[in-house]
């Protein structure tokens, strides 16, 4: 018996149907109160509830709720159309089944089915209590593409599995691998994130792992990332960006949970979880060469990919709006319908870190009102068509260093002008800055060591996959 609960009489209809031609027996409830009286009458015959989130007389959580106390293992399948991140965390937290948002086909809800009774048929461990609110605007949204995300990153959170994150440049694959970390058992420890592009090649692994020192005759072991981190979580934002020796050793660490710092022959312990992130497809890296077979293998087996903005453009306005609530907490700063519609009908090849950047170009102008469309258009032609270097071209290091003052005064001048608390912004100061200068210099380097990306990269401390996805970003060639 599979009892179905929701207000719409078309969803409880189209399921009855096509779960009864399943040679399922099936009972509908129109809202939470009639289904939570069905569930303490004594005999009950019922395998499983396909519960609506948003119930008249009371809401889904209220029926799983009425499931635990009545001692039932009868699992719990819950849908809805306006899930989000803390809704599915919550799911996971009563240890509802499944999570399954709307729209849904036949075939969405069989999958889902089996799941659930599989899932029923071996002890169900402890949920952990999730309490921590997530307020990251970049992972808004009430597309089905991202309120799976929410269902993934609840999972992920439950375990202390390696996870690795899959997504275009520039979508929010720090704040998924953030959202993992601060929901988990270990969100008291620290959070620390690798940014392997930021780093010169033959730095990274001790940057990883640390490295031993014989200073004054004496041993000295400065601690790396994976030390600092202790049982916390460490971020690798771009996993293909790694040159070979800190793969090994991230492999080392994921199969044997030990590494050796650099120049070592010590055997140090590490408890940390893992959480990699790339832009790129590994596999075809490991084609190449350019990276470990293992180490993909062993990464891709708990995999979130993180769908493009574009792909889910209804999402744009509601994050777009939450950015400019952070400008204006009193909200006075709102999109009109003519920006509402431009922005859903931008492709976003920057995904939301475009978004974010146009948006809060645009509100940092204006600062209170409505935001045209025509706003919009300004900001993201100062992104994507850059005016020219904001830096002098001059060999002195000391007017470069003057230049780069001046610039960075005139943009701390303008956001101070803005409401949202210094502590509490995740500003964009450094994707502003490589908007300005990051084209015109690899263009000039690249032109001058002759077109020879080899060389090129070389000379820039770069991996040469990472110096052919920046090339490709602005169009070098």
């Amino acid at each position: 018996m599979i009892w179905v609960v929701d207000d719409e009489p078309a969803i409880c209809w189209s399921l009855k149907r096509a779960l009864e031609r399943e040679n399922a027996l099936v009972r509908t409830f129109s809202n939470a109160e009639d289904a939570i009286e069905a569930i303490k009458q004594p005999n009950l015959k019922c395998d499983l509830i396909i519960t609506d989130l948003r119930l008249p007389r009371g809401d889904g959580f209220s029926v799983v709720d009425a499931v635990t106390e009545a001692n039932l293992k009868t699992p719990v399948i819950m849908i809805t159309a306006f899930g989000d991140l803390s809704t599915a965390i919550e799911a996971m937290r009563t240890s509802v089944a499944e999570y399954l948002p709307k729209p849904f086909d036949l075939n969405d809800i069989k999958r889902a089915i089996k799941k659930a009774f599989a899932r029923n048929s071996v002890p169900i461990q402890p949920a952990t209590n999730f309490r921590i609110s997530i307020g990251e605007a970049l992972l808004l949204g009430q597309s089905k593409a991202i309120q799976e995300v929410y269902k993934w990153i609840a999972l992920a959170a439950r375990s202390n599995v390696p996870v690795l994150l899959i997504g275009p440049d520039g979508s929010p694959l720090e704040s998924v691998a953030a959202a993992i970390h601060k929901n988990s058992e270990q969100n008291d420890a620290p959070f620390l994130p690798l940014t392997p592009a930021s780093i010169p090649l033959h730095s990274l692994e001790r940057e990883l792992v640390g490295a031993m020192y014989d200073e004054n005759g004496s041993d000295d072991l400065r601690t790396g990332l994976l030390g600092l981190v202790g049982s916390g979580s460490l971020y690798v934002s771009e996993v293909a960006d790694l040159p070979k020796n800190a793969q090994h050793q991230l492999q080392r660490v994921l199969d044997e949970g030990a590494y050796t710092p650099f120049g070592s022959t010590l055997c140090m312990k590490c408890k940390a979880r893992i959480i990699t992130a790339t832009t790129r497809e590994l596999h075809e890296l490991v084609k190449t060469d350019e990276f470990l077979p293992e180490l993909e293998r062993r990464l891709k087996t708990f995999a979130i990919r993180i769908p493009p903005l574009r792909e889910r453009t209804e999402d744009t306005v509601l994050i777009a709006q939450a950015l400019l609530n952070r400008l204006s907490p009193d909200q006075s700063l709102q999109l009109n319908e003519k920006a509402k519609t431009w922005l859903q009908s931008q492709e976003w090849h920057g995904d939301v870190r475009e978004l974010r950047y146009v948006v809060e170009k645009a509100g940092g102008q204006q600062l209170r009102g409505l935001i045209d469309a025509s706003d919009l258009e300004l900001a993201i032609r100062s992104l994507r068509e850059p005016t020219g270097v904001l830096l002098p071209h001059s060999n002195s290091a000391e007017t470069l260093g003057r230049a780069i003052q001046a610039w960075v005064d005139e943009w701390l001048t303008t956001e101070s002008s803005k409401s949202v608390p210094a502590d509490e912004e995740f500003g964009i100061l450094y994707e502003e800055f490589l908007a300005a200068v990051e084209k015109p210099f690899l263009e000039e380097v690249f032109h001058r060591l002759h077109g020879n990306r080899v060389v090129t990269a070389s000379k820039l401390g770069l991996h040469r996959s990472t110096l052919r996805q920046k090339m490709r970003r602005y169009g070098i060639d």
